[in-house]
């Protein structure tokens, strides 16, 4: 039993410093996405996406290692969380599987909360990018005008225009 937690515990440090570096990697594309670099965006969004490929086979082996634990506790494998696999662990590994799951919940929440600012900033980007593009298209079209609510609208003869082309 010794050695499955000595695995768990240095699996979850694996998963810790995977954690740290997609911290990171999220802090480099909230600047990335600032500057407007794409090229460098693509890069960094490749190295986030073998990070979180990482993070997935490690948590794979974490339930494998967990399913053997389970055996020998004479539990079934989906009541062998991370926490009751602590609790059951002699000293010093509970104190050890404690702290790296303390640990892996805030690194997660640290995670989904860079994730979700970033996506606001890139929606929000995306967005003034349409309204920019929509005004440029707007403006090679001799057609269109403002309308009173501030839409752009097909004007049709004479309409919009501040003199009539009749005049």
């Amino acid at each position: 039993m010794e050695a499955l937690y000595s695995r768990l515990h240095h699996l979850l440090c694996q998963q810790i410093d995977c954690h740290d570096s997609l911290i990171e990697s999220l802090k480099n594309e909230r600047e990335l996405l600032k500057r407007l670099a794409p090229e460098e965006l693509q890069d960094n969004t490749g190295a986030k996406q073998a990070l979180l490929d990482r993070i997935r086979e490690l948590e794979e082996l974490r339930m494998d290692i967990s399913g053997e634990i389970a055996y020998f506790l004479g539990i079934s494998p989906e009541d062998a969380t991370l926490s009751r696999t602590a609790e059951s662990a002699p000293d010093p590994w509970n104190r050890k599987l404690f702290e790296a799951r303390e640990r892996l919940l805030h690194l997660t929440r640290s995670v989904i909360q860079l994730n979700e600012r970033n996506r606001r900033l890139f929606t929000q980007g995306r967005n003034h990018f349409k309204r920019f593009m929509s005004l440029l298209g707007a403006a090679g079209n001799p057609n269109r005008t403002y309308h009173r609510s501030g839409q752009m609208s097909p004007s049709g003869k004479g309409q919009g225009m501040l003199l009539s082309r009749s005049a």
